[in-house]
């Protein structure tokens, strides 16, 4: 029986793909998937949506880190449906179906953000607009796989994290400020995700620890309780 030992990440040469592939500990562990060539012999290049196409043996996969999607928030439905929908849906079946235990799904923020003032810890869906839409359907293919097949998924809240050139322009923003994901707290924070055994379905609110918009340092405690 093949071992299960590798990270497989999807959208690996995106910002935050990259940044995972660049910065987590156990780089000999880590499996790429991107619809873009790249120089890291670790990355496939592939469709998504055809993971049986591509020389990836699902079996020696421990943990999928969904973070490929189009992340433009003032796109069109037909824009973000190939990635956001089809995409999303397809490449999580596909880890169910291949017995993948846990999955890791880059959900966000905008999905609650259609209302004013401060989001509460079990906030009810209020996108406002349709990437956040996009990203409700995702969180739902997580819990669908949870209850159908067994896996165990953890959909992340994502606040802002930004290109470097988007950050310096809206750097000191409140609005802004209030949903920034600095990059050490999301990488120690995906650290521990994967070194934690964690079973059952979650959904985390992922921002800035010392944000009161963002109930990140509540919901990161309770998951981290019910993980043990």
């Amino acid at each position: 029986m093949t071992t299960r030992r590798h990270i497989l990440i999807t959208g690996a040469n995106g910002g935050i793909g990259s940044l995972l592939m660049k910065e987590l500990s156990h780089p000999e562990r880590m499996i790429g998937v991107d619809r873009t060539a790249s120089e890291d012999s670790r990355v496939v290049q592939g469709d998504i949506r055809e993971m049986s196409d591509l020389p990836i043996d699902g079996r020696s996969v421990a943990i999928a880190l969904h973070f490929a999607a189009n992340p433009d928030e003032t796109q069109p439905m037909h824009q973000l449906a190939g990635p956001n929908l089809l995409g999303c849906e397809a490449f999580l079946s596909w880890c169910a179906e291949q017995g993948i235990p846990r999955i890791v799904y880059a959900s966000s923020c905008e999905a609650f953000m259609g209302v004013e003032g401060d989001i509460p810890l079990n906030a009810p869906y209020a996108p406002r607009n349709v990437y956040g839409c996009t990203k409700v359907f995702g969180e739902m293919i997580c819990r669908m796989l949870h209850h159908t097949h067994g896996t165990h998924t953890l959909s992340l809240r994502l606040g802002a994290m930004l290109p470097e050139a988007m950050h310096q322009e809206l750097a000191g923003d409140p609005a802004y400020e209030a949903v920034r994901l600095p990059k050490d707290e999301f990488l120690s924070t995906m650290e521990r995700i994967l070194s934690t055994s964690w079973t059952g379905c979650y959904e985390v609110f992922l921002g800035p620890l010392g944000s009161a918009k963002l109930p990140t340092k509540a919901s990161l405690e309770s998951f981290w309780e019910n993980a043990k």
